[in-house]
C-alpha cells in the first residue's frame, strides 16, 4: 500500500512539474524575464512548443534558463528556438539544453563562440547562425552530431568553423556564405554525405581542405570566393553521386578544378554543368578537360620532364631525364588546336598570343601534357 502511494505521489509530482510549463509559445523580452523563468516556471524541464530569446538591448546573459532540456516536445509543435539579442554576449546557461524539435536560430548576437551549448546534440530541423558580428569560432558545440540544414552567413568575424567536428549528419544542405573572414572549413571533417553544399562570397577563405572526408554529394556550388585558389579538399568525393549540379563561378583565383568529381562528370549530359568566370583553367569545359588530362598522367614522366621557363617569353627549353628517350612536343590552344610539332628541346614561342597553351612531349616511356604560359 506504502509503494502505491508513494508511486502515485511521484507521478503527481511530475504531472505537476511539466504542469508548470508554458502550455504554447513563449518570448523572453527583458533580462528580468530571463532570470525569473525558473521562477515562474518551476521544475519546466521540456518546453512542447517555440521559445523566442527577443531583445535590442536588454538580454546580456541566458542563466536563468539552465533548468530547459528540450524545446518542442509537443505533438505536432513547431519547436523552434530563436536566439535574436544584440547585447547577448555568451550561451552559457543553456547548458542543459539537450535537444531542439524545429529551427535553432542564434541571429544578431554579441557571442564570440558557442560556449553554453555543449549538451546540444542537434535539431530535426535548422541550425540557422547568422549576423553574429563578433562570432569567431563554433568552439562549445563539441555534442552537436546533426540537423537538416547548416546555414551560417554574414557573421562578420567568423574566422573558422572549428569547434563541430562530432557533426556527422546534414540531412539536407549546407550553406556558407558572406563571411568576409573565414578562412577555415575546419571543424566538418565528421561530415561523409549530404544532398547540397553552397559555398559563396567569403572572401578570405583559400580552400575547401575542411571537407576531405565528404563521400557523397547530390550538388556542389562555389561562386564568388575571390581568392578561393584549390578545392582538393573535395578530392574524396565520388563522381557519381553528384546528378543535380556543378556551379562553379566568379571564383578569380581558382585556376584548377580538377578533382575526380569533376574530371568525370564533363560529359555527364544529365548533369547541369556551369563552369565560368574562374581563373585560367576553370572557366570552361575545356580548359578543365586539358586540367584533367594533367592530373592523371604517369607520376614517372612528371618527375623526368620540365619546361623552363614557364612562364615563357621567347625560347622555352625541354628538359628529360637521361632515363627516357626524347621523341618529339606538339603545343595546343586551350581549345586543343595543334599549332606547332617539333622534335627539337629548344621551342621559338615568341609568336605565339599571350595565354595559356599545353605541350604535348613524347618519350620512349609514353605521352605527358604540361600546361605553359606565355607572356
Amino acid at each position: 500500500m506504502k509503494k502505491l502511494v508513494l508511486s502515485i505521489l511521484l507521478l503527481f509530482v511530475t504531472v505537476v512539474g511539466f504542469g508548470q510549463c508554458p502550455a504554447t509559445s513563449i518570448t523572453l523580452s527583458s533580462q528580468a524575464e530571463i532570470d525569473n523563468f525558473y521562477l515562474n516556471y518551476p521544475n519546466c524541464t521540456e518546453l512542447t512548443n517555440r521559445l523566442h530569446i527577443n531583445s535590442n538591448n536588454d538580454i546580456t546573459n541566458l542563466l536563468g534558463l539552465s533548468q530547459i532540456t528540450m524545446i518542442g516536445t509537443g505533438i505536432g509543435a513547431s519547436g523552434e528556438f530563436e536566439i535574436r539579442a544584440a547585447n547577448l554576449t555568451s550561451l552559457v546557461g543553456l547548458d542543459n539544453l539537450i535537444r531542439v524539435s524545429g529551427e535553432f536560430k542564434i541571429i544578431n548576437t554579441s557571442i564570440i563562440d558557442l560556449t553554453g551549448i555543449g549538451a546540444f546534440t542537434g535539431t530535426d530541423d535548422d541550425i540557422i547562425i547568422q549576423n553574429n558580428n563578433l562570432l569567431q569560432t563554433l568552439d562549445g558545440a563539441s555534442s552537436l552530431t546533426d540537423a537538416e540544414n547548416l546555414i551560417i552567413g554574414d557573421n562578420e568575424n567568423l574566422l573558422t568553423l572549428a569547434g563541430v567536428e562530432s557533426l556527422s549528419d546534414i540531412g539536407n544542405e549546407i550553406e556558407v556564405f558572406n563571411n568576409p573572414h573565414l578562412n577555415s572549413l575546419e571543424g566538418l571533417s565528421g561530415l561523409e554525405d549530404m544532398l547540397s553544399l553552397k559555398i559563396r562570397n567569403n572572401s578570405s577563405l583559400q580552400n575547401l581542405e575542411g571537407l576531405s572526408n565528404l563521400e557523397y554529394l547530390y550538388q556542389l556550388i562555389i561562386t564568388d570566393n575571390s581568392v578561393l585558389s584549390d578545392i582538393s579538399g573535395l578530392s574524396n568525393l565520388i563522381p557519381s553521386s553528384l546528378f543535380i549540379q556543378i556551379v562553379l563561378r566568379y571564383n578569380p583565383n581558382l585556376t584548377d578544378c580538377a578533382i575526380a568529381a569533376v574530371c568525370e562528370n564533363l560529359d555527364n549530359n544529365g548533369l547541369f554543368l556551369v563552369f565560368e568566370d574562374n581563373g585560367t583553367g576553370c572557366s570552361s569545359i575545356q580548359e578543365i578537360e586539358a586540367s584533367c588530362v594533367l592530373g592523371n598522367v604517369d607520376i614517372f614522366l612528371e618527375t623526368e620532364t620540365s619546361i623552363f621557363p614557364n612562364p615563357v617569353s621567347e625560347k622555352m627549353t625541354i628538359s628529360i631525364s637521361e632515363m627516357l628517350a626524347y621523341i618529339s612536343a606538339s603545343i595546343y590552344s586551350i581549345e586543343g588546336k595543334k599549332l606547332l610539332k617539333t622534335d627539337k628541346k629548344i621551342v621559338d614561342v615568341s609568336y605565339l598570343n599571350s595565354g595559356v597553351y599545353f605541350i604535348t612531349i613524347k618519350t620512349s616511356q609514353g605521352t605527358i601534357t604540361k600546361k605553359i604560359v606565355k607572356e
